[in-house]
């Protein structure tokens, strides 16, 4: 019984979360159907910020010194500003006035709503409601504010209620405010919305962006010390309170950006209503399936264990010296799920084994490169002094920089290295191909300095450009010349090997991705292979994927005007 209790428990949780999850939806539909109409307003005012004609009337205006309503004084611009606005908003005609004014005392408007001139020059040439406006504007993500139901700001009639919403006249291509624009309906269009006749049990309030209630008269007044637990703007929660006696659970969501919030009320109990003869037809379920199960689990206990204990007592006797055992570990008399157990487990042992010896290769592999390479270092420095003896600066420079090459790559304290060393070690390659071929080779090797920071393995860069006079010079007649460019587009890092040797066919291009797909699907038995000489596109192609959690891009194409472009990229 205490598991059916602990089921009853999980379920009735469960369906609590579900009620919880389907009126927190139910709350942001209402919200979406909220934002909808500031939504309408909000494209209204888009549209007028756009239009060019109006700015230009504007622009000039701004910051003018004087005081005056330009449009009272200049008759055919106040209608030709009208016009446009009225133009505007017969695309929709949801607005009761449109108006345009800036802080010098201009002001035109549109709509069905008179004004009254005295109430208009004393709205402009309020400093503080100006200020209050510009600051709600600078709270706003999306440029626009929504102001709280009000009277009307621009005549004596305070027989209607409106709310406003207000978007900065400015241009598109500077964020300097040249005026503002007010788009005004009656606060109907909010309190007439269907979620607030809903007879369901729940009450709803709404907060403007200031936590200031502003719902119709009748609504859910006394939010009581919920509202300062709900969160930022656009956010939804959930929360658990006690309003005039009742405990009730309240949602909460954010209307778009505009900072306002929605919230329902719904009485507790009424989460649980739906699901009362559930958790009885669960109880009784319950109890047959408990029955059920405790004579299954007798049955098959016994015949289960065996087979379990005697896979057991087959793991047991597997040692180092028999991994490779073929024998089964169960008879045949088993269950095919054990059986198939039984196959797999071998195939694992036959893959560890496997495993063991590609690891041992390793360790040998590792130990053998790690050898002292000192007698190399001593025979070029012997070199390196016989060849100053003689004269030979071409032979000492050459022998230097081979044996900066030889330390670089003998050099196992680090599995990532600077790019900078990298292309240290590419120019030591370079200048060796360059005293090699003298006047019929030259490079370029451009700046780096935005990838100063970028880790690579080791042997990068020097294999593509040497792939540049295995490949791409072959059948080329000097003079060569490789580039080596590097760049960086946020947080992606590029850099491009180009040749002007003999170029690459697209059947050349499909085998070096083959090759590199193939050796990527199985890399363990190939890796033998993967010896730079010969292979050295694909091996570090393939070294660079691997050591980046990151996609790794690679791509091999033909240059313009003839060569070779290799590129290779990824995220730092």
């Amino acid at each position: 019984m205490a598991v059916i209790a602990l089921l009853i428990v999980v379920i009735s949780r469960t369906n609590r979360n579900l009620e919880l999850y389907h009126q927190q939806k139910l709350l942001a539909s209402d919200a979406q159907e909220l934002l909808g109409v500031f939504n309408s307003m909000d494209t209204l005012g888009s549209q007028v910020a756009a239009n060019m004609e109006l700015l230009n009337f504007f622009i000039p205006l701004n910051g003018d010194g004087d005081m005056s309503n330009y449009f009272s004084t200049h008759l055919m611009d106040s209608i030709r500003a009208g016009s446009l606005l009225a133009t505007i908003n017969s695309t929709d005609s949801s607005a009761l006035r449109i108006s345009v004014f800036n802080r010098s005392g201009d002001y035109v408007s549109t709509g069905s709503l008179y004004e009254t001139d005295g109430v208009v020059r004393r709205t402009l040439r309020d400093g503080a409601a100006l200020a209050a406006l510009d600051e709600a504007l600078s709270r706003s993500e999306s440029r626009a504010a929504v102001l709280a139901p009000h009277a009307d700001m621009w005549s004596d009639n305070r027989d209607i209620r409106l709310f406003t919403l207000v978007r900065p006249l400015s241009t598109s291509y500077s964020s300097k405010t040249y005026g503002y624009i007010a788009v005004q309906r009656s606060v109907d269009a909010i309190y007439r919305l269907p979620f607030w006749a809903r007879e369901d049990g729940a009450e709803y309030a709404l907060l403007d962006a200031a936590g200031t209630d502003v719902s119709p008269a009748g609504a859910l007044l006394d939010l009581g010390g919920v509202a300062s637990q709900f969160p930022e703007s656009g956010e939804a929660a959930t929360l658990s309170a006690k309003l005039d006696g009742r405990s009730v659970s309240v949602f909460s969501s954010g209307v778009g950006e505009t900072g306002w919030t929605l919230v329902r009320a719904l009485p507790t109990g009424l989460l649980d209503a739906p699901y009362s003869l559930v958790y009885t037809q669960l109880v009784l379920l319950g109890a047959l399936l408990l029955a059920i199960l405790l004579f299954v689990v007798y049955l098959l206990a016994d015949r289960i264990s065996r087979p379990l204990r005697e896979f057991s007592a087959g793991i047991e006797r597997i040692n180092l010296d028999n991994l490779t055992q073929s024998a089964p570990l169960l008879s045949g008399a088993n269950t095919e799920e054990l059986q198939a157990l039984d196959r797999t487990f071998r195939s694992m042992l036959l893959k560890l084994n496997q495993s063991i010896g590609f690891e041992m290769k390793a360790y040998m592999a590792a130990l053998q490169s790690q050898m002292n390479p000192h007698f190399l270092y001593n025979m070029l420095s012997a070199i390196i002094e016989s060849a100053d003896e003689d004269g030979s600066a071409r032979t000492v420079k050459m022998c230097e920089k081979l044996s900066s090459m030889l330390r670089y790559m003998a050099d196992y304290s680090n599995d990532l290295v600077l790019l900078r060393d990298e292309i240290a070690n590419m120019r030591d390659y370079l200048d060796l191909m360059k005293v090699r071929y003298e006047e019929h080779f030259d490079y370029e090797v451009e700046d780096c300095r935005a990838l100063d920071q970028l880790r690579i393995p080791r042997m990068i860069l020097q294999p593509l450009t040497e792939n540049c006079f295995q490949h791409g010079f072959k059948n080329a007649r000097p003079p060569w010349h490789i580039l080596v460019r590097f760049s960086r587009d946020g947080d992606q890092w590029r850099i491009e090997v180009t040749d002007n040797g003999g170029g690459v066919t697209d059947s050349e291009i499909a085998k070096i991705h083959e090759k590199i797909d193939g050796y990527l699907e199985n890399i363990a038995a190939k890796y033998s292979e993967l010896r730079l000489g010969g292979m050295g596109l694909v091996n570090t192609v393939l070294r660079l994927r691997l050591s980046k959690p990151d996609p790794v891009f690679f791509e091999i194409k033909a240059a313009p005007g003839g060569g070779t472009t290799v590129v290779i990229g990824g995220s730092l």
